[in-house]
């Protein structure tokens, strides 16, 4: 336990208990032999890429696999293989920037789907630039009412795991910690906010942008590049922008939003007769 962080060994068990609960369903048998499981993960992989995973997840299971197995250590070729071509053919994309609109319709849609703690949770990412893995882990216990907003400490983020320290953000918009207020009594103490798995927000959410015909390269990382571009229109300020969604760089972070700019600025979705219902329906609710 002490050759990786805590919170990389977490990832790993996460995503290699994914891939065994993936063989049975699929028809397949646990792997007894070194060929097995590396024939077994390039099935995953490339099951992996058609429902248009992250590459990541992929990733955390190769290295996690040889954490908890070392006699696959450099015995897994296929998969690899498979991963480093998934790497080539997208080197630089990174998930497009979700508008306030369209994270407002994704939000509805989880709402009239009968999840609105991952409803309320989308929007809370998209307000407090949270990293997907971050709004997915934050707990009840993780929150303090405070008069005039909501504390949330975030667990092993990465500047925070850096430093030794634990980062918090502050939930400041009105019509969200009226929401927040109103369903974090309902959570279970120690329970996620968000009240789903990671793979269960991740159906969740394709099936959201499904329904509201948005294209599968929209992805829950989408809000907190949309929202760190939403913060900096309203306060015209890197610097500050830098601070909410804890970026170790500003120069890294300036880059980041200018790119996000242009992007939302060349969407065309938000005026889609869809959308703006949902968008609409989460703000009557």
């Amino acid at each position: 336990d002490r050759v990786v962080k805590p919170a990389t060994v977490k990832r790993y068990r996460i995503h290699v208990a994914t891939f065994f609960s993936w063989i049975s369903p699929s028809g397949r048998r646990i792997p007894a032999a070194v060929l097995e499981f590396d024939t077994q993960l390039c099935a995953y992989a490339e099951c992996l890429w058609e429902e248009g995973d992250q590459k990541c997840i992929l990733a955390n299971v190769l290295s996690g696999l040889a954490h908890f197995v070392p006699a696959l250590r450099g015995h897994l070729p296929g998969p690899w293989r498979l991963y480093h071509a998934w790497s080539k053919s997208e080197p630089s994309d990174r998930a497009p920037p979700c508008s306030v609109r369209m994270t407002q319709a994704i939000a509805g849609v989880m709402l009239d789907l009968g999840h609105p703690q991952a409803a309320m949770m989308t929007m809370v990412a998209f307000h407090c630039l949270l990293r997907t893995g971050e709004m997915l882990e934050v707990r009840s216990t993780d929150c303090s009412t405070l008069p005039k907003s909501v504390q949330l400490r975030l667990r092993d983020t990465k500047i925070g795991s850096r430093l030794g320290i634990t980062e918090d953000v502050l939930v400041e918009d009105a019509w969200l910690l009226n929401v927040l207020r109103r369903l974090l009594p309902k959570v279970q103490r120690g329970a996620t906010i968000v009240g789903d798995s990671p793979y269960q927000y991740r159906l969740l959410w394709r099936r959201s942008c499904r329904i509201l015909k948005l294209p599968d390269e929209i992805q829950p990382y989408g809000l907190r590049r949309g929202g760190a571009t939403a913060f900096f229109q309203s306060t015209g300020s890197f610097s500050k922008t830098a601070d909410r969604g804890r970026w170790g760089s500003e120069r890294a972070m300036k880059t980041y939003v200018t790119s996000a700019l242009q992007e939302i600025a060349a969407q065309t979705w938000d005026d889609d007769a869809t959308l703006l219902h949902y968008a609409a329906l989460l703000n009557g609710r």
